[in-house]
């Protein structure tokens, strides 16, 4: 049996991510069962004891509404702190030779699609996933819904072809005027190129939204921004995608009055943006940064080299130069 799965997150369609699922049956006749999730409050496994870096968080969401119906199925829940809503729906297209069930459920956190077919030496099942979603702490239930679901018919109504086209040309306008080219070791020119593109996917479609670190790379920091956002990635945007550099600061200047109010707490004039955090109150609440307002990182440590051009002047920098 072979197995070839293709996914994207659209860079072109706001909230749309799309997965293509290939089962072929090589040798023998083959009875194939394929399940296609949506999973809410997942265990996941702490992998860090750095409070700053991950949260193992007890069932963060209470659920608020689901609903399937034939291949569809949708998961609505709320965070039970901060009282974010989220909406996500899943859509499927299936093509398959001869008989094929499938049925969807749908619980509190979980929603299911299953499919069942017999597939003979060179038929093959192809499923499509269609996925979209939509949060708020503002709109009403109603409203997230139907931003969730008109997003998934979009994608629907682009199709996989559709959505792997934008998605190309996307891309393609992207790479002509960002890419970096490194002569001599194709080693570096992936390094270079996978790091542009990490920050273009997490970025492109913030929307005047938080650029998180780690963006869509790993769990880690829990979907946070953090301060020095501006100092790191905006630079790089600025060049290759100003819009988002655009949007990112358009986001910082919407916290501006939560900065100031941080500043009074804190007895001090004007903003204290904060260390970390999802909508711009401070979200870090253990460890270093939450015991005192600011924070200081050394040269050396966020260089892989001094810049400097003399040894003395090199030294200087690794002992004595700080980033405040």
């Amino acid at each position: 049996m072979k197995v070839v799965s293709t996914r994207l997150v659209s860079l072109a369609q706001r909230s749309v991510a799309a997965i293509e699922y290939v089962v072929e049956a090589i040798d023998e006749f083959t009875r194939v069962t394929v399940q296609s999730e949506l999973v809410a409050n997942e265990d996941l496994p702490q992998t860090s004891g750095d409070p700053r870096v991950a949260a193992v968080l007890d069932n963060p969401l209470e659920a608020v509404e689901q609903d399937s119906s034939e291949r569809r199925a949708m998961l609505m829940h709320r965070t039970r702190a901060s009282g974010l809503m989220m909406s996500a729906v899943m859509d499927h297209e299936i093509d398959v030779p001869g008989r094929v069930e499938f049925d969807t459920e749908t619980r509190p956190d979980l929603a299911r699609t299953t499919v069942i077919c017999g597939l003979r030496p060179g038929q093959r099942l192809r499923i499509v996933k269609y996925l979209a979603y939509g949060w708020s702490s503002l709109r009403s239930r109603p409203a997230l819904r139907d931003q969730a679901v008109a997003a998934l018919t979009s994608a629907r109504y682009s199709g996989w072809q559709g959505l792997l086209d934008a998605q190309r040309k996307y891309l393609d306008e992207f790479w002509d005027s960002a890419d970096v080219e490194v002569e001599g070791d194709p080693v570096i020119q992936q390094a270079v190129r996978f790091g542009l593109f990490h920050i273009l996917q997490a970025s492109a479609r913030a929307e005047v939204r938080a650029i998180p670190g780690k963006g869509l790379t790993g769990s880690g920091y829990d979907g946070h921004a953090f301060w020095d956002t501006e100092g790191f990635v905006l630079p790089v945007l600025t060049y290759t995608a100003p819009h988002a550099a655009a949007d990112a600061l358009r986001w910082r200047a919407a916290t501006l009055d939560l900065a100031r109010e941080r500043a009074a707490v804190l007895d001090l004039q004007g903003a204290a943006f904060p260390w970390r955090t999802i909508r711009g109150q401070e979200c870090s609440g253990t460890g270093r940064p939450a015991r005192r307002p600011f924070t200081s990182t050394p040269t050396s440590q966020r260089r892989s080299s001094a810049t400097a051009s003399s040894p003395a002047t090199s030294r200087w920098r690794k002992s004595a130069a700080w980033r405040c």
